[in-house]
């Protein structure tokens, strides 16, 4: 019952997509120890403790039955809240040996004293995971999401903020805005490289299935093929599905790991598609040449001071008549933050959840109009397409003839 309060708190506080990844790294985690026999006396006890129904079953089975599941729920949820935690992330993001063992440490000090004493035993918590980097263990999923006009970064210190901000004249609305990108510069593209380049850690996103909405929508005959600009393309799945359907596309991201990815992805497609490592902002394309421009996952990582320039670079690259796709963070999926909540903590938190007024207040007025909101359709595995509940799917169409 406590583990589920916790749970139940760190989504309130974290968001739904970041604590869902850090959730299922954790569980990953724990079945490699129990694997490796760390941990079950204490887990053992516990399970003879749980009802009957529950079915219990030999421990050397398969650990990630339902017995040992609900048996280790509280470690696991120890385990998640310092994966999700701003202070301790960056320990296990760290590169650095000392980082590791300072989050491996912590680890063991909020377990029971009977873990901790068998892990100060042989059975060490280092050699239970096989010695394995901590930064392979977990991206935050909210960090995971897509670019990223300006990228998610753990709350700033008083120190750090001065670190990252040089004393700057303000005179023009340009420095303000310039003052502010430099507070919330967050992880760069080195980190974004990093984070495309190992893919085998768990991520809802790290598929090669399109979006079940953009499938919906040409299915439907609300979209049809012509000249596509997608922002903040990823590892190109979405891309590759527009070629595939006939579409001439231009796809930005200012990751070199995730553009190569997509570049490769996009090889076997008969169509078009051309892809551009740069932020979307310095994208270069031609006004009003785009019958769609699409994005799954970038909005919610720009930052509140640049929403307008976003909303002006989608209206200019649209030909009138053009449609206007997006992906984004429902409030249960983003970081929970404020717009000022953003500015005193210098992160986007991982990425904003916006509410279906925000979304209209924005992209159902002149010159857009609005064609369709809904939550995304959860995709059960079965599905040649993508799909997760806590996004918004929305359709837009600008003012004019097509």
């Amino acid at each position: 019952m406590h583990a589920q309060v916790r749970h139940r708190r760190l989504i309130r506080e974290h968001g739904h997509g970041i604590v869902h990844t850090a959730y299922h790294t954790a569980r990953g985690i724990w079945e490699t120890l129990i694997y490796r026999g760390w941990g079950v006396p204490c887990a053992l006890a516990r399970d003879m403790r749980l009802p009957a129904w529950f079915g219990h079953q030999d421990w050397a089975g398969d650990p990630r039955d339902p017995v040992h599941q609900a048996a280790t729920y509280p470690e696991v949820i120890t385990l998640t809240g310092l994966l999700v935690s701003p202070h301790w992330r960056p320990f296990a993001m760290s590169a650095s040996a000392a980082d590791h063992d300072r989050f491996r440490a912590e680890f063991q000090r909020r377990l029971p004293p009977d873990y901790r004493d068998l892990a100060n035993a042989s059975l060490q918590l280092r050699a239970a995971v096989g010695g394995a980097s901590v930064t392979r263990w977990y991206r935050p999923a909210v960090e995971v999401v897509h670019q990223r006009g300006c990228p998610a970064s753990g709350e700033m210190t008083a120190a750090g903020l001065r670190r990252r901000m040089k004393d700057q004249f303000i005179y023009t609305s340009d420095d303000v805005l310039r003052m502010l990108d430099a507070l919330l510069a967050g992880i760069g593209t080195a980190w974004w490289d990093q984070f495309f380049a190992d893919q085998s850690r768990p991520c809802p996103f790290f598929t090669d299935r399109p979006d079940e909405n953009l499938a919906a929508w040409f299915g439907e005959g609300q979209l049809t093929a012509g000249r596509v600009l997608e922002l903040g393309c990823g590892h190109g799945r979405n891309a590759a599905y527009l070629a595939g359907l006939g579409c001439d596309v231009l796809a930005v991201d200012f990751s070199a790991e995730a553009i190569e990815r997509a570049r490769k992805r996009a090889r076997p497609v008969s169509g078009s598609a051309d892809f551009r490592c740069c932020s979307i902002f310095d994208a270069d394309f031609a006004e009003e040449s785009y019958d769609l421009v699409y994005d799954s996952g970038c909005f919610h990582h720009v930052a509140p001071h640049r929403r307008k320039d976003y909303v002006d670079l989608v209206r200019k690259a649209l030909k009138p008549g053009g449609s206007y796709g997006l992906v984004c963070f429902r409030p249960q999926g983003g970081s929970g933050y404020t717009d000022l909540q953003v500015y005193q903590r210098a992160s986007l938190g991982g990425g904003l959840g916006y509410s279906a007024d925000r979304l209209r207040a924005l992209w159902d007025k002149p010159p857009f109009s609005l064609r369709g909101l809904r939550q995304m359709n959860k995709a059960s595995g079965q599905e040649p397409y993508f799909g997760e509940d806590y996004l918004w799917v929305r359709l837009a169409t600008k003012e004019g003839a097509a």
